[in-house]
């Protein structure tokens, strides 16, 4: 080799077309080396990394496998068109030409690489496979848009200094115009923030069941300004992310058991003999509802015009239509049962005396 760099013979420093015979032959080389390595990647080392990804669980090294597989002979063959001008010597235009080349295509394959890897991720944590929890696609999208984004205005940053433009300026004008874009969207920018919030503090989530003041119904979209809300009477509320995070909100969606307590009264003229039993009435009722459990059942105080009992029991669950058939299903073990054993429910009564004194009944 050091022959065709510093010695050989003569005719290998003729001058054809601004350049020696010994430039031509050392470019030629470079040529049939970069193409032996995109030749030895695709015959032997890809398949050989094919078969060793293919022995993994993971999923990563597949991708990577593929985003390389996808770059590595364009960015080879760039980069050997740039050294090529680097050697020969083929005009100022030219080798301008070639380093433009090389920004242009290492940022576009470097963008667009860094954008498959935020789709791959995005996937994978809708997929549940980043974490324990899965999340939420909407907030998936949201984010994966702003990150795109984000990359972009990067990457065109990046050409723009290495094609020699100053963009300390650009920057520096942007950021006086973010100001006043700020001041001027100062709503939107908190609405944004509480967006940002809602998902990584996760008060609700899509289909959740939730209180916010007076209003309540079933969570459908979450915003980046706003959340919309399916309210039980069928319209739809709009609620701005900032007041969300700042309200106290009741979710009854998280709701792993429902405590429910409620009263019954029987008539005063009930036996003591009977007011013993009612407890045990009631166990036996609850005990055989499936799906419920009864925490107490106690004669609890004496009513205006009704013996009180208070009951206490669970529901496993925070459906509250699981809640309201067991709770009738109760109502109707109760109104059977006391049927039976002769037992009256009380309702609201008055009792008048009436009192005649013996003088008016000698009159």
């Amino acid at each position: 080799m050091n022959w065709l760099l510093y010695g050989g013979p003569p005719w290998l420093d003729k001058m054809i077309w601004h350049n020696t015979v010994r430039e031509y032959a050392i470019a030629f080389i470079i040529v049939l080396g970069l193409a032996a390595v995109v030749r030895l990647y695709a015959s032997f080392l890809q398949r050989r990394l094919r078969v060793l990804a293919e022995k993994t669980k993971t999923l990563i090294d597949d991708f990577l496998l593929d985003l390389i597989d996808r770059i590595i002979t364009p960015l080879i063959l760039v980069g050997g068109f740039f050294l090529l001008t680097r050697i020969l010597d083929t005009g100022g235009f030219v080798r301008v030409l070639a380093t433009g080349l090389v920004v242009v295509a290492g940022t576009w394959y470097g963008i667009t690489s860094v954008l498959r890897l935020i789709d791959f991720l995005a996937e994978r944590a809708v997929a549940g496979e980043l974490g324990k929890v899965r999340i939420d696609p909407q907030a998936v999208h949201h984010i994966r848009l702003i990150a795109k984004v984000a990359v972009w205005v990067i990457g065109l940053l990046l050409v723009l200094n290495n094609l020699g433009y100053d963009v300390t300026s650009l920057i520096a004008g942007l950021g006086i115009a973010g100001i006043a874009v700020g001041l001027a969207v100062q709503n939107i920018l908190g609405d944004l923030f509480s967006y940002f919030c809602i998902l990584v503090d996760k008060p609700f989530v899509i289909g959740d069941f939730i209180i916010v003041g007076d209003d309540l119904g079933v969570v459908e979209y979450i915003g980046i300004r706003s959340t919309r809300v399916r309210t039980l009477q069928g319209q739809e509320l709009v609620i701005s992310n900032a007041d969300l995070t700042s309200a106290r909100i009741n979710n009854y969606k998280k709701m792993l058991q429902r405590r429910v307590v409620f009263t019954i009264g029987v008539t005063y003229d009930t036996p003591a003999e009977k007011l013993r039993k009612i407890p045990e009435m009631i166990r036996e009722i609850i005990e055989g509802i499936e799906g419920i459990h009864l925490d107490r059942a106690h004669f609890s105080s004496f009513g205006d015009f009704s013996l009180n009992y208070e009951i206490v029991y669970y529901v496993h669950t925070g459906d509250y239509n699981k809640y309201m058939d067991a709770q009738q299903a109760i109502n109707l073990g109760l109104v059977e049962r006391f049927a039976e054993e002769g037992i009256e429910f009380a309702f609201p009564t008055q009792t008048l005396y009436v009192h005649r004194s013996p003088s008016a009944a000698t009159n």
